[in-house]
C-alpha cells in the first residue's frame, strides 16, 4: 500500500525537507501548512509516496531532526492516481515499514490476563471434551473454537455438511 506520512518540523527546517522530498521519484505529492503545529510547535508537511520510497522520506525526515522535534504520523492510502505517474504507482510494493510493524507488534504483542485465561479455559474445556465419548465431546470440542482461528472456513456451513456426509475431516474442530 501507498503511504501518507503527516510529518511536523521546526519552520527552520521545513525548507530544506522540502527540497529533499520534492527530489524523490517516490514522492507523488507534498503540502505545507506552516504554523498549523501547536504540539510539537512547527509546520506540518504532508506527504503521499510510494511504499517502495518510504525510507527514504523517513531519512530526510531524520535529518530534519537536528533543526528541532520532529513527529511523524503514518498511514496507509488505499489508491493514488497520478495520470503521468501512474506506471510507477501500479509497480509499486505492499510491505509494511518498519516503524509500523514495530509499532504493532508492541500493542498487539502483550500477553494480558484475559488472553492468559482464555487460552488456559479452551485447553481445560477442549482436554475435558476429549476424554468423553465422541457425541457428547463435540459441544465442548466447538467451544474451544473462542480461542482459535477457524483456519478459513466456516464452522456453521463445514460442520453440518461433513455431518451429513460423514466427513470426519470437515467436522474436526
Amino acid at each position: 500500500m501507498h503511504r501518507t506520512l503527516e510529518i511536523t518540523v521546526a519552520p527552520t527546517a521545513t525548507d530544506q525537507l522540502l527540497k529533499e522530498l520534492v527530489g524523490l521519484d517516490g514522492v507523488i505529492g507534498v503540502a505545507v501548512s506552516r504554523g498549523a503545529s501547536h504540539k510539537p510547535v512547527g509546520d506540518v508537511i504532508t506527504v503521499h509516496a510510494l511504499n517502495r520510497d518510504t525510507d527514504e522520506v523517513l531519512k530526510c525526515v531524520r535529518l530534519a531532526e537536528a533543526d528541532g522535534p520532529i513527529s511523524v504520523v503514518t498511514a496507509e492510502v488505499a489508491s493514488i492516481i497520478d495520470p503521468a505517474k501512474q506506471e510507477r504507482i501500479d509497480d509499486d510494493v505492499d510491505e509494511a515499514i518498519w516503524e509500523e510493524m514495530e509499532t504493532g507488534l508492541r500493542h498487539q504483542g502483550r500477553v494480558t490476563v484475559n488472553f492468559l485465561t482464555l487460552v488456559a479455559l479452551g485447553g481445560a474445556i477442549r482436554s475435558r471434551a476429549t476424554t468423553r465419548a465422541c457425541g457428547a465431546a463435540w459441544p465442548g470440542i466447538r467451544s474451544t473454537r473462542l480461542s482459535r482461528p477457524d483456519r478459513g472456513r466456516s464452522p456453521r456451513v463445514s460442520a453440518p455438511a461433513g455431518l451429513r456426509r460423514g466427513d470426519g475431516h470437515a467436522v474436526d474442530a
